[in-house]
C-alpha cells in the first residue's frame, strides 16, 4: 500500500528581510497512508504550500527526505509519481481557449503513451471521456463539457481543475486551499465528495486549508506548522485546541461544542 514518509524533514527560504535563510519546517517525520484524510494548517508564510509541493517531489528537500512507497520520491518517473499523486495548485493559470472537456481530460495523460516508433501520440478513448463526464457531474459542472474555461467564473474553473483530478483519479491527491473561489455550498460539498472517496477506495488526502472548521469537519489528522520550524502532527483531536490555535494563529480562539463536535471562533 503506497504512502508519503517524510523523514527529518527540513524546508528553508530565503528571508530577504534578513538576508538569511528562514527555516519553515524542521525535523519532520510522519507517515501520510492510504485511507487518510490531512490538514496541513498554519499561518501565511508558514511553509503550507512548500511542505506540499515537496510531499509531490517538486520541489526538493533542504535537508531529509521524502519517500512514496518505499522508494525516494525523486527514484520515481515523472511518469510513475503522476499516476500515484494529483496535485492541485494554489492558482492555475487558464491561457489557451480550451474547452472544459479538454481541460478535464488532461487527467488521463498520465495513462496515455507514445512509443519511440509511433509518430503521434495516444488519443483519449471512451473510457476516458466517460471518466471526464463522470467527473463533471460529480462536481456539479454537466452540461459545461462544450464551454470554454476561459467564460467560467472562477469558482466553476475551480471545480474544472477539481474534475480535472478526479478524472487523472491517483490513490494520493495534494490539494492546495481546493475550496479557493468557492462558495460555502461548495466548499462543502467538493470537500465532502474528495474526504469519502478516501473512505470508499483506500486513498490519501492532503489538504492545505485556512478555515480550522472545515479541517476538523473533513480531515482526521493534522499538520501545524508555526512558521519557526517548529511543527505539531498528528490525530487532530488530540493536537488541536484553542492554546495550539493562539500561538498558531497570533489571535485568541474561542471554542464552542455544538452535539459533540468543537467549532472554533476567533475572538
Amino acid at each position: 500500500m503506497t504512502g508519503l514518509h517524510t523523514q527529518a524533514l527540513l524546508l528553508q527560504v530565503s528571508d530577504p528581510r534578513a538576508g538569511t535563510r528562514k527555516t519553515l519546517c524542521r525535523n519532520l517525520t510522519l507517515s501520510f497512508n492510504r485511507g487518510e484524510n490531512w490538514a496541513i494548517l498554519g499561518p501565511n508564510g508558514s511553509g503550507k504550500t512548500t511542505l506540499l509541493h515537496t510531499l509531490a517531489g517538486l520541489r526538493p528537500p533542504d535537508g531529509g527526505g521524502v519517500r512514496l512507497g518505499e522508494r525516494d520520491i525523486s527514484a520515481w518517473s515523472h511518469r510513475e509519481r503522476a499516476r500515484q499523486i494529483g496535485v492541485l495548485f494554489q492558482q492555475q493559470e487558464t491561457v489557451f481557449p480550451a474547452t472544459v472537456m479538454e481541460t478535464v481530460l488532461t487527467g488521463r495523460h498520465p495513462y496515455l503513451s507514445a512509443s519511440p516508433w509511433q509518430a503521434i501520440w495516444q488519443w483519449e478513448d471512451a473510457e476516458d471521456r466517460r471518466r471526464a463526464r463522470a467527473a463533471l457531474a460529480a462536481v456539479g459542472l454537466d452540461g459545461f463539457a462544450r464551454r470554454l474555461v476561459t467564460t467560467l467564473s472562477g469558482g466553476e474553473q475551480r471545480r474544472v481543475e477539481l474534475a480535472t483530478l478526479l478524472t487523472q483519479d491517483p490513490p494520493i491527491c495534494l490539494l492546495d486551499e481546493a475550496t479557493s473561489h468557492l462558495d460555502l455550498k461548495h466548499q462543502v460539498a467538493m470537500l465532502a465528495l474528495l474526504a469519502s472517496r478516501v473512505h470508499e477506495a483506500d486513498r490519501l488526502n492532503v489538504f492545505v486549508l485556512h478555515d480550522i472548521n472545515l479541517a476538523t469537519r473533513f480531515c482526521e489528522y493534522g499538520v501545524l506548522l508555526f512558521g519557526d520550524g517548529s511543527h505539531r502532527h498528528g490525530r487532530l483531536q488530540e493536537i488541536l485546541d484553542a492554546d495550539a490555535l493562539e500561538r498558531l494563529y497570533d489571535c485568541r480562539f474561542r471554542r464552542i461544542t455544538d452535539d459533540g463536535h468543537s467549532i472554533y471562533i476567533p475572538v
